[in-house]
């Protein structure tokens, strides 16, 4: 009799039925699959159009979350910023027959035939609003956001803004906070800006993670602030328009569409290499989920590209801060101020917020030690110590003004 039994797994791929990915692109699921074809999108996308955006990261699984949450704040820095009306307002306007022009001022009412002629064009392109400027994007990593910015946005602007009024904010609502722990008075509770987001990292420019595409990416953003270093000549073109043209096989439009996503240096705004500010400078490399990288080499990469007798290296308090991201095979670059590693600490909202709570703890701290010894330190108690250290002003005024 034949032997029925259903046969094991093929040897020639052990522990095939365990695994639920691998193997070649055997045991996908549905959902991998789909994920893995959007990011391949996108990712392609990224490398081809050179986008300017930023990084967000979060905790696991508050992506969604946080995405929504950046989506507010950049409505309301788009039109802080760059008077660029949020997407409901803009729409309500719209929609009530108060068109408005990209001015941002109403159409006059004395010419009929104008202002008939400026609302058709309105409806046709439809209201000016941030969604225009703002896409999101789902990379297919855990913890890892991406928001794509069109000009006029500029994002190393935007997150510099962001930090400053967060930390603003957080010193502000943390000295209150800890007033009210000290004195015993009723706290009122810290409203924050942004829950769920944790570090923003702007992008002026995006390509493929390749020798040639870190050369690209790297001389256009580095050189709106930085003299470059002179090509050199056993650099081949041939061999970098062929670089190029490998990266642009990741996307179904090229450059044509980059400079009209991206908010990179542009010719004009460019200052000749003698004019530029002898800016020191220092190299912040991150590398996720990439191994052909390594991130010594790539910062030496991108340290070579800057003539190195005009700018100095200075790794305790730069001037610039040059921030190189990698995520899988795409590489986004940008150049931002010297603030962002100890006062900002780099553009992450969650520590601006814990250290304010540490100033205000150490400031408090000092402020009852101070009041501690003017009343001779006979006190543990603030509110005490500072009332005899009045008392004892207001007695030797007293005493001054007898003598007088």
């Amino acid at each position: 009799m034949a032997d029925k039994r259903k046969g094991g797994p093929d040897t020639a791929v052990p522990n095939a039925k365990r695994k639920k990915a691998g193997n070649k692109g055997k045991w996908t699921t549905t959902h991998q699959t789909e994920r893995f074809t959007t990011f391949k999108a996108i990712r392609g996308t990224l490398e081809a159009k050179g986008q300017a955006g930023m990084w967000i990261t979060c905790a696991r699984g508050m992506e969604r979350k946080a995405g929504k949450e950046v989506d507010v704040l950049y409505q309301k820095y788009a039109k802080k910023m760059y008077q660029i009306e949020p997407q409901d307002s803009a729409m309500d306007s719209w929609m009530n027959g108060k068109p408005e022009t990209e001015q941002g001022k109403e159409l006059e009412e004395d010419d009929i035939e104008a202002q008939v002629k400026k609302e058709l064009e309105l409806m046709k392109r439809g209201p000016q609003t941030s969604s225009r400027h703002i896409l999101r994007y789902d990379m297919g990593l855990d913890c890892v956001v991406f928001t794509c910015l069109k000009r006029p946005l500029d994002p190393v602007a935007m997150a510099h803004q962001i930090c400053i009024d967060t930390k603003s904010e957080a010193d502000e609502a943390a000295a209150a906070e800890e007033e009210a722990i000290r004195t015993g008075k009723p706290a009122t509770p810290t409203v924050r800006s942004c829950k769920y987001v944790n570090r923003l990292t702007p992008v002026s420019f995006t390509g493929k993670a390749t020798k040639w595409g870190i050369k690209k990416v790297s001389r256009r953003v580095l050189s709106k602030y930085f003299k470059l270093a002179p090509v050199a000549s056993d650099e081949s073109d041939d061999e970098e328009e062929a670089g190029d043209e490998v990266e642009e096989e990741g996307g179904e439009q090229g450059e044509d569409n980059a400079e009209e996503a991206a908010p990179s240096p542009e010719k004009e705004d460019e200052i000749a290499d003698e004019e530029k500010p002898q800016y020191s400078f220092s190299i912040r490399a991150s590398i996720r989920r990439h191994d052909g990288l390594a991130t010594r080499a790539l910062v030496d990469q991108v340290a070579q590209l800057i003539d190195q007798d005009h700018h100095k290296v200075n790794l305790t308090n730069p001037d610039k801060v040059i921030l190189v991201e990698v995520f899988k095979n795409t590489l986004g670059m940008s150049v931002v101020d010297g603030a962002w590693e100890h006062e900002l600490r780099k553009f992450n909202i969650t520590a601006i917020y814990n250290q304010a709570r540490t100033d205000a703890a150490a400031a408090w701290e000092a402020k009852a030690q101070a009041a501690k010894d003017a009343a001779g330190g006979s006190s543990d108690n603030i509110v005490e110590a500072e009332s005899k250290a009045e008392n004892t002003a207001e007695t030797a005024d007293a005493t001054k003004g007898t003598k007088a």
